[in-house]
């Protein structure tokens, strides 16, 4: 056996789609665990570009291989899954709305295929982790997409352009594609995020809110209880907002209108949460209907 030797993560081609690829040229640039990469137009007339892909194979790999699934955004699915046995959860027969929704490639995952947003972790059976991500996302969105391909295992680190037009002469820079290994899952990702942050000049030193937030415990099932009880513990906590979420309203559009869960009404439980000494917060989705 390999012991504890990583998943070997190696860079085998490019891939460019779009209604019309001519006079598109892709430029790869392999560093130590950094791809930096182009595209560009090299023809005579404008070219619209869905989809740059860099395609890696994963050779000698013991399964079960899992991957940390990142999600497109706070309502989307992330989660640990195994290769070859969990599925992605859009596939060709999900709502067109959950597919908006819920990841950069608005089209349906093929059978078999796992993706990831932005960034990923695998891991095989006995190996330490290894991640995959793209360092930035201003540009463009980038998706980790895991499938069986010709060579075996493939991982494609997919940049998806949405059509975007590329003048003749144009050239247009991707963010670039790390592969980092480790001991430990948790430092990768959070050495990833710093390095994300530096790339895109986050502004860490600046002053921000902190917050409690009911979705991320309760989801729509939170109660007004639900915020009397966690008011009770919060004294100690370093919150300046306390923010009521989704599942406060009566219907979807009535965001001022409680339900049978906060019998107080918005003003009785903004009045509770200031009286803690904490800013009331609350959600609405005002274009949703």
């Amino acid at each position: 056996g390999r012991g504890g030797t990583a998943v070997r993560v190696e860079l085998v081609r490019h891939e460019v789609h779009g209604a019309d690829t001519g006079g598109l040229v892709v430029d790869v640039d392999e560093g130590a665990g950094t791809t930096t990469w182009s595209v560009a137009n090299v023809g005579d007339h404008a070219v619209a570009v869905d989809q740059v892909a860099l395609v890696h194979a994963l050779p000698d790999v013991r399964f079960p291989l899992r991957l940390f699934r990142n999600g497109y955004q706070s309502w989307s699915l992330t989660d640990s899954a195994a290769f070859g046995t969990d599925e992605d959860p859009t596939t060709v027969d999900s709502l067109p709305f959950l597919r908006d929704m819920h990841h950069a490639d608005r089209s349906p995952a093929d059978g078999g295929d796992l993706r990831s947003e932005q960034v990923t972790v695998l891991r095989d059976h006995d190996g330490p982790p290894v991640l995959v991500g793209f360092v930035g996302g201003r540009h463009h969105d980038g998706t980790l997409r895991l499938r069986g391909g010709p060579t075996g295992v493939e991982l494609r680190a997919e940049a998806t352009l949405g059509g975007a037009v590329l003048e003749p002469g144009e050239r247009r820079t991707l963010h670039p594609v790390v592969v980092r290994t480790g001991d430990d899952a948790s430092r990768l990702l959070a050495a990833w995020a710093s390095e994300v942050g530096e790339a895109e000049a986050a502004r860490v030193t600046a002053p921000y809110q902190v917050g409690w937030c009911s979705w991320y415990h309760y989801f729509d099932g939170v109660t007004e209880d639900d915020i009397g009880a966690n008011l009770a513990r919060a004294a100690d906590w370093p919150f300046d907002v306390f923010q009521l979420d989704d599942g406060y309203q009566s219907q979807i559009g009535d965001w001022l209108v409680t339900n049978e869960k906060f019998p107080s009404g918005v003003d009785g439980v903004a009045s509770a949460i200031a009286a803690s000494g904490h800013v009331p917060g609350i959600w609405l989705a005002p274009f949703i209907t």
